[in-house]
């Protein structure tokens, strides 16, 4: 079982994008300020928060996988997958609950029982692939479903 603090968190592309952006921001900020002097602005305090963003983007950065390790995740992310789809609402439940009785108190017990896992195919899936900002999606695997009225 894993330890809240042994894992760090792997920062998504829309994370990662947005850290970049708000450290570009900072640093434009910072170089206005030392070019048409600094008046109100701190820059100390500017200077700190570009070093935070920078340790941030270096701890949730994604880690150099391969050989054995990386045939172990992907072995584990398909054994996630099984079980995170084992219970899971249909499309049809998703889309209207109200023609399938139980299906919200079904969608929630399945969304509790299955959060952990989840959680952790994403964190997989980011490692495998971090350039694929859809691969931790799972609402595709939804089978329809579909009935007739």
């Amino acid at each position: 079982m894993r330890g809240k603090g042994s894992s760090k968190k792997i920062l998504s592309i829309a994370e990662r994008e947005g850290l970049i952006s708000e450290k570009k921001d900072l640093e434009t900020n910072l170089k206005d300020a030392s070019q048409y002097g600094g008046g109100q602005v701190n820059t100390g305090v500017i200077k700190q928060q570009i070093t935070n963003l920078d340790k941030a983007l270096l701890e949730g950065s994604v880690p150099k996988v391969a050989g054995l390790k990386k045939d172990a995740l992907w072995a584990e992310a398909k054994q996630l997958k099984e079980e995170i789809m084992a219970g899971m609402p249909t499309q049809f439940e998703m889309d209207h609950p109200a023609k399938a009785p139980g299906a919200i108190g079904k969608h929630m017990n399945w969304d509790k029982r299955n959060a952990d896992k989840i959680r952790r195919y994403k964190e997989i899936m980011r490692i495998l692939e971090p350039q694929d900002p859809t691969a931790g999606m799972y609402d595709s695997w939804r089978k329809s479903g579909k009935r007739e009225d």
